[in-house]
């Protein structure tokens, strides 16, 4: 009996006074082989062979020969179903075939772009020189990466914040784009999804800019609508591939529910009574008629002549902390590698340090096999931690959703989930970090002392049999449409054909907002004489900004003359009027600019910066 399956035995025989108020068990699954599509590269089914994939699962095959073909298409499978090698086909297949095709990689995490390197770069493919573009990529780096690189992976704040902005130094690898993938999808949701969803928007426009046409692929877990939410989200048609044929081993799922104590445990017991004469009297003291003693509501009874039996004392629940660090305690013990995920940075550290010092206590020495992970560690920590859980150095990890998404943690045999994550589809991905490689798993949702988490362990069909949440995300919003604009406007000027892009009417209605408003405004051409003819649907900065933004400023700017790749456009000089002064220039142009574009700033926050300014 594996460790795992030891582990759920004590889950099965629960009595009376058990925490766990329900088991679920989902049965194993067989899975569905196919045979390679034809026109897959003969150099990547040899790199799969040789890591013993000997043939696709179905949905993969489907997946990629649509991808292939040109279609835009979204993988929705379940965790661990090998989502990556529907996308990995055709693009690495491309790019095999293609010696000038590049591919762009977009995940919602570092760790998960990593773990897609790792896998990428394992296959041993020559010419494909697959790198990450992010936070942690030296500066140093990234000027070889823009030029040799072919299959870039990067993250949604680094598209929006490096690579858009500078898209004339990534020409020629946008000119040759030919796939867009888009992992786990199903996180883009709310504003952050729609401010994703234009950055999106954007990149199709700056790659057609170059003669760019790519085909997008994106891979979601199991959610309702998915070719729906995809469409919203790339603003193009796409087709859903939604049958699993993959294997899967058997799951068992408890609901666990902190034992009830007592709010006061132990009463501390008075020397003498408040009534003895050998008791001093003093202000302060409950015996004083005239002077009542200082009580909060809240406080516990002094003493046993305190403690009222008529009332009844309020219980809480044990911490849902302290349930994962004991249960993440013995599974360590067991030998079971378990990954646990609290939704707290400083929750995950505690947990961790719970767990450390209960080993250390029972075997010395083992408390050193557990760690926490979180965002905020340094590049060189955070790959440690992974490379030692991924070796089985690591029995225990506390984690936050920073583990969520799907890194290919291989061999683990249980999941502890801390306090319900929000929606039924992030409690699925969590409890399907283990088992990835087909075994037996364990996975318990450990309840915090909160009315939702309550409800749904004493519940279990609102949790098991029911569909998961759709993506819900509204490109059309306003309050995000309109900053985006200004971002695409600050990269290049937005035409007609632009706003259909972006929406379309919504589009237009936000443009005018923003002209009203004097955050951008409209060029139009000269006429005869000094009299300006009327406004063109196309703006464009004048040729002194923006091809030779290096040289003297033009009368009326206020921007520093002192070349800066940071200054390339101008600002006003201050103006009593409503509207800035029009700049003239010898594109027969004019545009007034505004110190309230967003275009470095982060997704989702509108942060106004004096460069570089807008213009539609």
């Amino acid at each position: 009996m594996t460790s795992s399956a030891s582990l759920s035995q004590l889950f099965w025989t629960r009595g009376d006074d058990s925490p766990v108020t329900h088991v679920e068990r989902i049965p194993p699954r067989s899975g569905r082989p196919v045979a390679w599509p034809g026109w897959a590269a003969p150099a990547f089914v040899d790199a799969c062979r040789a890591q013993g994939i000997i043939s696709p699962w179905a949905h993969q095959a489907s997946a990629a020969t649509l991808a292939f073909d040109g279609a835009n298409v979204v993988l929705a499978t379940g965790t661990a179903s090998g989502k990556s090698l529907g996308y990995q086909m055709p693009v690495l297949s491309r790019i095999l075939t293609d010696p000038r095709a590049t591919a762009l990689y977009i995940a919602p995490a570092k760790a998960l772009a990593a773990d897609q390197l790792r896998a990428v770069a394992g296959f041993g493919l020559p010419d494909v020189r697959p790198a990450t573009y992010d936070g942690d990529t030296a500066r140093d780096e990234r000027e070889w990466i823009r030029e040799h690189s072919r299959f870039v992976l990067t993250n949604p704040d680094m598209l929006h914040f490096g690579i858009l902005p500078g898209h004339e130094r990534w020409a020629v690898f946008l000119r040759r784009l030919a796939y867009v993938v888009i992992d786990e999808c199903h996180t883009y949701r709310g504003v952050f999804g729609s401010h994703v969803a234009h950055v999106l928007r954007r990149l199709r426009r700056a790659a057609a800019r170059y003669g760019g046409r790519p085909t997008f692929v994106l891979a979601s877990a199991t959610s309702g609508d998915p070719a729906g939410a995809a469409s919203r989200l790339i603003g193009l048609p796409v087709t859903a591939v939604t049958e699993d044929a993959s294997p899967r081993g058997g799951v068992t799922f408890a609901l666990w529910e902190p034992p009830l104590q007592p709010a006061f445990p132990s009463l501390p017991s008075s020397p003498s009574s408040p009534s003895s004469p050998s008791s001093p009297s003093s202000p302060s003291s409950p015996s004083s008629p005239d002077v009542p003693a200082p009580r909060s509501p809240s406080a516990a009874p002094s003493s046993d002549a305190d403690f009222d039996p008529e009332i009844e004392l309020p219980q809480v629940r044990r911490s849902a902390l302290r349930e994962t660090a004991d249960l993440l305690t013995s599974a360590v013990v067991a030998g079971t590698r378990t990954l646990a995920f609290v939704r707290s940075r400083r929750g995950a550290e505690l947990v961790a340090a719970i767990t450390r010092r209960q080993l250390e206590e029972a075997v010395p020495g083992l408390g050193e096999r557990v760690a926490a992970y979180r965002a905020g560690y340094l590049k060189e920590d955070r790959r440690a931690i992974e490379r030692a859980l991924l070796s089985g150095e690591l029995l225990g990890l506390a984690s936050t959703n920073a583990l969520e998404l799907g890194v290919d943690l291989v061999g683990l045999d249980a999941v502890l989930i801390c306090g319900y994550p929000g929606t039924r589809a992030s409690l699925w991905q969590q409890a399907g970090r283990a088992g990835r490689a087909g075994g037996e798993a364990l996975a318990v949702l450990i309840a915090r002392d909160d009315p939702l988490d309550t409800y749904l362990v004493h519940h279990p069909e609102a949790l098991f049999g029911r569909p998961v949440e759709a993506t819900v995300l509204d490109p059309a919003n306003p309050y995000v449409l309109g900053p985006q604009l200004c971002c695409a406007a600050s990269e290049a000027p937005i035409t007609e054909a632009d706003l259909e892009l972006f929406g379309g009417d919504p589009a237009r209605a936000a443009v005018a907002g923003l002209t009203a408003s004097g955050r951008c405004a409209a060029a139009r051409p000269v006429g005869t004489g000094h009299t300006p003819a009327a406004p063109t649907s196309t703006c464009a900065a004048p040729a002194a900004h923006r091809s030779r933004w290096w040289r003297s400023r033009p009368a009326g700017c206020s921007a520093p003359s002192t070349p800066s790749r940071r200054t390339r456009c101008c600002t006003p000089a201050p103006s009593t009027s409503s509207r800035a002064s029009p700049m003239w220039s010898t594109t027969s142009t004019w545009t007034t600019r505004s110190p309230s574009c967003t275009r470095r700033s982060r997704i989702g926050r509108r942060t106004p910066t004096t460069s570089p300014t807008s213009r539609w």
